[in-house]
């Protein structure tokens, strides 16, 4: 399942920079009147997208995930002995900008095992962020030989710590190994979510719009956990509600407020819900047919590794009119 990597990544990612990801200021969107976008159906004469909504996120977790946010667009500060020695006295912050230098030799040569050590220390200094990027490393081979049981045991230990993120990431490398087996996960995200980290939410309500070997679904519960996570403004989130509205799933059907709040989760920065706005306006569901548009939407969320809206972009494209016409 591609949410392991994908949780593991998003939480792994910040830490990268030095910062959490930001969240957009705006509260989450309601439905409005007249034309926005829609939310979830396939264009005309396209299946019906399967399974969990919110699994497929963007970006891939690799060395150009760490290069792009540690290396770039310029080297971090190099190593120095005044890091050094903070770090030896237990400063996160210094052993972090100790592993960015190592990674991207800043300073020094490039050394993955030595990046890894440092941004080990920094998790053991209580830095949650640190300890997802430590694993990620270490379960994606980054620079370090693969050391799964590596990862895990970072992540067992930091999320027993109750540290920041570190219980989400711990759900998605679960997720990853443990096949159709998602009990234990969703334990380690409802937990999350509902003592309000709403970034947690979306991936839990993702595993309740389909049956599981040891979870079965729930749609009234995705919608509940989905809407928490957009109320606490994570476009994700806002982009399964949308997807539930527009189905009626475990709740009213009401395409005309999912095609605002698929809009809405687009323009802050969600590929899923990009991908539901151009899906709808391509067939005409909750919103006047904008193929055009819709076709805009359908790259922004491609360009962000959405792979269901690079294909589905190609299939508009090829069902296309030379005017732009859409052929029904």
């Amino acid at each position: 399942m591609r949410i392991a990597h994908a949780a593991l990544l998003a939480t792994a990612l910040a830490v990268l920079s030095g910062c959490a990801q930001p969240r957009p200021a705006a509260s989450p969107p309601t439905a409005s009147p007249g034309p926005s976008a829609g939310a979830a159906p396939s264009a005309k004469g396209a299946p019906e997208p399967t399974g969990p909504i919110a699994l497929e996120q963007n970006g891939t977790p690799g060395e150009a995930a760490f290069e792009q946010r540690w290396c770039l667009p310029q080297k971090p500060a190099p190593e120095t002995p005044e890091l050094a020695r903070a770090c030896d006295g237990g400063q996160r912050e210094a052993c972090r900008s100790l592993a960015k230098a190592s990674f991207c030799g800043a300073g020094t040569k490039v050394d993955g095992p030595r990046a890894l050590a440092f941004v080990e220390r920094a998790c053991k200094a209580g830095d949650g962020l640190s300890c997802n990027a430590a694993a990620l490393m270490s379960e994606n081979a980054i620079r370090v030989p693969a050391n799964p049981a590596r990862a895990l045991a970072i992540l067992e230990s930091a999320c027993a710590k109750r540290l920041p993120e570190t219980c989400v990431a711990l759900a998605g490398l679960l997720l990853g190994r443990d096949g159709g087996r998602v009990a234990r996960p969703a334990s380690l995200l409802r937990a999350e979510c509902e003592q309000d980290n709403p970034e947690a939410c979306a991936p839990l309500a993702s595993l309740y719009l389909d049956p599981h070997e040891d979870l079965a679904s729930d749609p009234g519960k995705a919608y509940a956990f989905a809407k928490r996570g957009c109320d606490g403004k994570v476009p994700d989130a806002c982009a399964q509600v949308s997807f539930l509205l527009v189905r009626g799933r475990g709740v009213a059907k009401d395409e005309r407020a999912g095609a605002a709040m698929a809009i809405a989760a687009c323009e802050a920065g969600s590929a899923l819900g990009c991908l539901n706005a151009g899906m709808a306006l391509g067939a005409g569901t909750g919103v006047s047919q904008d193929v055009a548009r819709a076709m805009t939407l359908l790259e922004r969320a491609c360009s962000m590794g959405n792979g269901s809206a690079c294909r589905q972009l190609a299939e508009m494209r090829s069902q296309a009119k030379p005017d732009g016409a859409r052929s029904l």
